[in-house]
């Protein structure tokens, strides 16, 4: 049995198609985050039945696609570029 990422869920489907159109790449990036944890789970199930899981793709891969989705906005520190998600001045 193969998962893939993108998943073949809503979320998944979403990025794989581009279906949202032209999206801020830090959006991007939280749909992933979205969908990576829906991908966690399907890995947690399939290891609580004893079966072994090899993935080639996790945080390394989503790191390397939003660096050249976001170009010189990524940083090679692993900083934050989602300058675009405001922080309350007040709560």
């Amino acid at each position: 049995m193969g998962h893939v990422e993108p998943t073949d869920g809503p979320l998944g489907s979403v990025l794989r198609f581009g279906s949202l159109g032209d999206i801020p790449p830090a959006a991007e990036a939280l749909l992933f985050a979205a969908d990576r944890a829906v991908h966690t789970e399907q890995i947690e199930k399939v290891l609580s039945e004893g079966r072994w899981v090899i993935c080639d793709r996790y945080l390394a891969s989503t790191a390397a696609y939003q660096a050249a989705a976001m170009g010189e906005a990524a940083t090679a520190n692993g900083s934050s570029p989602c300058r675009s998600i405001r922080s309350p001045s007040r709560t």
